[in-house]
């Protein structure tokens, strides 16, 4: 794997009580390095109308997932096959507490290219919101 990668991250969120599911794709360039048997990528992200960037690190490992984010929102998010894990979700207009039922997580790592799939349930100030699933490509580009 090539030290410059693609990232693209898309997520499905199925709200109970809501008309259908919500879905979201992101796409940036990042860098990527392994170091004592995980996967690490930063990238940036701008900010919604904002003009600011939140710098995002993913820490990947076989049956666990971080994301930590800085910025105008910030988090760090632990999804851990079968446990639940608390995080804080702070973003401008206040915080949220959120919980993280994860489900499943599968990694598959190839020459070039990680896939990484995650399900899990979400709460949000302990009231649960949705059931989830995020596919997250790390492909190698040229250096």
């Amino acid at each position: 794997m090539n030290r410059k990668v693609c990232i693209k991250i898309s997520g499905l969120h199925s709200v109970e009580g809501a008309d259908g599911d919500e879905g979201v794709e992101v796409i940036n360039i990042g860098s990527y390095y392994k170091r004592g048997g995980k996967h690490y990528v930063r990238y940036e992200e701008p900010a919604e109308n904002s003009g600011v960037v939140n710098v995002n690190l993913l820490k990947i490992s076989d049956n666990e997932i971080e994301l930590i984010a800085k910025g105008r929102t910030g988090t760090h998010m632990i999804f851990t096959m079968g446990k639940k894990n608390m995080t804080y979700y702070s973003t401008p207009f206040g915080g949220m507490n959120i919980g993280i039922d994860t489900y499943d997580v599968n990694v598959n790592d190839e020459e070039n290219l990680i896939t990484v799939d995650i399900d899990y349930g979400m709460e949000l100030n302990l009231d649960y919101v949705a059931e989830c699933h995020v596919h997250i490509e790390i492909e190698s580009l040229e250096d």
